[in-house]
């Protein structure tokens, strides 16, 4: 709770670091069997979205964190839709990069 609490103000820079280290405990997360924990996680992993989605371009990220979050689209109503905001925030942040 407290990395999505922050995302918005550090220096993009330095603070991509520390999710780059916190981004595999994260991922592994998203299975916990408590649900608030997982609710938890996918609300954190949409503000990274929001705020820091150039972190979760790199190839040998994307791809499990898109992995997690589509299967967190069939869990509980709340971890589905914060997966869902997840999705649509990434989406945004990289929508200035798709070829015209």
């Amino acid at each position: 709770m407290a990395l999505g609490s922050i995302t918005e103000g550090p220096e993009k820079q330095k603070f991509a670091v520390v999710i780059v280290q916190a981004l595999q405990n994260l991922l592994v997360m998203f299975q916990d069997q408590n649900g608030k924990v997982r609710e938890a996680i996918s609300w954190v992993m949409s503000r990274i979205c929001e705020h820091h989605a150039e972190v979760l371009l790199n190839p040998q990220i994307i791809n499990q964190f898109l992995r997690c979050v589509l299967l967190g689209t069939k869990d509980k109503p709340r971890i589905s839709n914060q997966c869902c905001n997840a999705l649509e925030k990434l989406a945004v942040a990289v929508e200035p990069l798709s070829p015209t």
